[in-house]
């Protein structure tokens, strides 16, 4: 990802609808399918700029790991001293012995891995039998545009794909659903009527919104929290899926 986005990300990441109403559901999702309250060791691989790292520090003992020093340096200047992290890759040998962990989250990590089937089979080694990954991946090849080369992205997911990525990697999927759907006709309208060429100009999406209209999107999106606790949602901006180790 490109280091400017990190700033980006920092500043805004607090109080943009996108990321607010992103953790609520991600950690709606966390409390319905971790093996909580047993569930005590928590990685937030790509952790970024440590806004979930915050969140997650309610639910156990976190540790931040990504590829990025400049990442890292964001997530010490949000978490302080209180949140181990690491610097590595799960697509080399990780630094954390098998079997560590009862949770992973790998939210909109993978999208930026060559191989990255082998980057969730690397999570699948670290969890505990009974552990879960939770794993969010922008959804839809034909959505793709300059957000995405800015931030260097590799794919946009199809259902599809992203089932047999999991799956392949030896985990039982448990939840499967898109998500961001109800603004999803307004992205989608928006992207398409844009021509190719300015459409894949590297940009980011993630504007600064008028208070009034950040608060309107925040809650239209959070919308889908209690929905997605009933039901799979048939399309959306992104995707997201839980998975499970089931081995002994």
């Amino acid at each position: 990802m490109e280091t400017i986005l990190y700033d980006q990300f920092y500043r805004i990441e607090e109080e943009h609808w996108w990321f607010v109403a992103r953790r609520e559901i991600i950690l709606d999702q966390l409390r319905r399918y971790a093996p909580f309250p047993t569930a005590n060791d928590i990685l937030d691989v790509g952790c970024g700029t440590g806004i979930m790292l915050q969140c997650l520090q309610g639910f156990g003992r976190v540790q931040g790991f990504d590829f990025s020093p400049e990442a890292l340096a964001y997530c010490r200047r949000r978490v302080g001293g209180s949140v181990p992290l690491t610097l590595g890759t799960l697509g080399e040998k990780p630094p954390f012995p098998p079997r560590t962990f009862d949770v992973i989250t790998l939210l909109d990590v993978i999208e930026h891995i060559e191989d990255d089937q082998a980057a969730v089979r690397g999570a699948r080694d670290l969890l505990r039998p009974g552990g879960v990954v939770i794993c969010t991946v922008p959804a839809h090849p034909f959505l793709w545009s300059g957000h995405d080369v800015l931030n260097q992205h590799k794919r946009r997911y199809t259902a599809r794909e992203l089932r047999r990525t999991i799956a392949g990697a030896g985990l039982r999927i448990e939840k499967f659903s898109y998500f961001n759907t109800l603004l999803a006709p307004a992205v989608f309208a928006a992207r398409l009527a844009t021509p190719r060429r300015r459409r894949l100009e590297p940009r980011s999406d993630f504007k600064v919104y008028p208070r009034w209209l950040n608060i309107l999107l925040t809650r239209i999106f959070l919308l889908e929290k209690p929905l997605l606790r009933l039901a799979n949602a048939p399309f959306g901006v992104s995707l997201l899926c839980v998975a499970r180790r089931v081995d002994a």
